[in-house]
C-alpha cells in the first residue's frame, strides 16, 4: 500500500511541470494556511482590511477603528494570525505600542490586489470565500497543468463531471477528492454549469497561479518553506 502511494506521488510530480509549481504542490499545506490567513471573511475580511489600513500608518488607531466597524469582539486572534506569519509587527516607542505592516505584509497586499486586477474583484472574492486548503491547492495545480485545449466556443477548459473527479486521483480517499472538487466549484475555478459540463476559465487559472507564486515567495522569505 505504501509503495502504491509512493508511485502515485511520483506520477503526479512527473505530471506537474515547473520547479516552482512542484514546490507549491509539496508545500500546499503552508500555502493554503497563508492564503486563508489573508483572505478569511471573518469580521467582514478584518485581516485583509487591517493589512490595507496599516499601510497608511494608522497603527493602533486603525485596529480599534476597524474593530468597531467590523463589530467583532475577539479581534486579538486575527492579530495573532497576522503576527504568526510576520505580516504585521508590534513596535514599541516609549510607553506606546503600535502595529505596523511589514515588508511581507505589503507583499501580501500587493498579491491580493494583483489577483483582483487580473481576474476581477468579484471572482477574487468568490475564491476568498471558498477557503481553499491543502487538497484544493493541489487540485488547482493539477487543473492548471492540464494541457487540454480550451473549448472553442467558451474559451474554457471543458470536462465531464467524471473527468473533473478523475483530476483528483492523487487523493487516496474518495471523500477528500470529492471535497476538493466541490471546493474549487465553490471558488468558481471548476464550475459546474447548466449544460452538465464542468468548466475552468483560463483567465482565472493564470491569475490565481500567479497569486500562488507570490504566496510562495512570501512563505520562502518567512522561512516556512525551504528556498532551494
Amino acid at each position: 500500500m505504501q509503495n502504491n502511494s509512493s508511485n502515485e506521488t511520483q506520477n503526479i510530480m512527473n505530471f506537474l511541470e515547473g520547479k516552482r509549481l512542484r514546490k507549491i504542490f509539496r508545500n500546499a499545506d503552508v500555502i493554503g494556511k497563508l492564503h486563508i490567513t489573508l483572505t478569511s471573511r471573518r469580521g467582514n475580511y478584518f485581516r485583509k482590511k487591517l493589512l490595507n489600513q496599516l499601510g497608511d500608518g494608522d497603527g493602533a488607531d486603525a485596529v480599534e477603528k476597524l474593530r468597531q466597524e467590523s463589530g467583532i469582539k475577539e479581534y486579538e486572534r486575527h492579530i495573532q494570525k497576522l503576527l504568526q506569519f510576520h505580516l504585521i509587527a508590534l513596535e514599541h516607542e516609549g510607553d506606546e505600542e503600535n502595529y505596523v505592516r511589514t515588508e511581507l505584509g505589503e507583499a501580501a497586499v500587493n498579491a491580493m490586489r494583483e489577483l483582483e486586477r487580473d481576474i476581477g474583484r468579484e471572482a477574487a472574492l468568490q475564491i476568498y470565500d471558498a477557503s481553499l486548503g491543502e487538497h484544493s491547492v493541489q487540485l488547482f495545480l493539477v487543473v492548471y497543468s492540464d494541457k487540454r485545449e480550451p473549448d472553442f466556443e467558451t474559451r474554457k477548459l471543458k470536462y465531464t463531471p467524471q473527468e473533473a473527479g478523475q483530476l483528483a486521483y492523487f487523493l487516496h480517499r474518495s471523500v477528500e477528492a470529492m471535497a476538493a472538487v466541490d471546493k474549487l466549484n465553490d471558488a468558481g475555478i471548476l464550475a459546474y454549469e447548466d449544460d452538465g459540463f464542468v468548466y475552468a476559465s483560463s483567465k482565472i487559472l493564470r491569475g490565481f497561479y500567479k497569486y500562488y507564486l507570490n504566496l510562495l515567495d512570501i512563505a520562502v522569505k518567512q522561512h516556512l518553506i525551504n528556498g532551494a
